[in-house]
């Protein structure tokens, strides 16, 4: 019996040796493309903030104590116009908050802003400031300051692209990196990690934590852009 088992044994220890070393360098080539993917989104972070600065003026950090009551305070038009102010805007915002469940774009964004659907009027122009523009967001994501604020940042400066023409208009990416270039950086870095949410799932008998991230780059991504506006003004 013993010799009849050996072969099999040997057989499936082969086989197993197989499986691992299979899964291992499954594992190296998925970590290679990761990282590869990650140089190339960072190469494209440096030419977006390259560009944008030779378009527009980089802002210092916005200092955010008089937002920050005004949020607390719940006085959100008021915060939004805060906002538009230190962007250099003057237009007519209506902002609207939806319930989740209300929210009238099936995408998973937390907000969108609607523009003129033909060519926006220059930035510089009486037409573009007389613009009325609304602003929709899922009052999900006005519960903390900095995603609020972030997100409003990041539907404004498609309007700001916009109305300048830039090339860059179409990316959500160099819109998340022009919020860094106004001076939205500080606040960015925690206002895409949003809010983590336990609660008890009654299908799966036990607690399930929901983590809720926004925005098109990652934490690391911000500080790298951050560091490497610094570095080129």
């Amino acid at each position: 019996m013993k010799n009849f088992f050996t072969p099999w044994i040997n057989f499936a220890a082969e086989y197993l040796t197989d499986v691992i070393s299979g899964d291992s360098k499954k594992k190296e080539l998925e970590i290679s493309k990761k990282k590869s993917d990650d140089i190339q989104k960072r190469v494209y972070i440096s030419e977006c903030l390259r560009e944008l600065t030779q378009s527009f003026e980089k802002r210092d950090a916005i200092l955010d104590n008089s937002l920050r009551i005004l949020f607390e305070n719940n006085l959100y038009a008021e915060c939004v116009l805060e906002i538009m102010r230190k962007m250099g805007l003057s237009n007519t915002v209506k902002v609207t908050a939806y319930s989740d469940s209300k929210y009238p774009r099936l995408d998973h964004s937390a907000a969108f802003i609607s523009l003129p659907v033909n060519n926006i009027p220059p930035i510089d122009s009486t037409e573009f400031t007389q613009l009325r523009i609304p602003i929709g967001i899922k009052l999900s994501a006005v519960k903390k300051f900095e995603t609020f604020v972030y997100i409003i940042a990041h539907e404004l400066s498609h309007l700001v692209l916009h109305g300048a023409n830039n090339s860059l208009k179409g990316s959500e990416v160099a819109t998340d990196l022009f919020v860094i270039v106004s001076g939205f950086g500080h606040i960015m870095g925690s206002g895409i990690q949003g809010r983590t949410t336990k609660y008890f799932d009654s299908h799966n008998k036990g607690y399930h934590t929901e983590y809720r991230h926004y925005g098109y780059l990652t934490l690391e991504e911000v500080v790298f852009a951050q560091n490497y506006l610094n570095k080129l003004v």
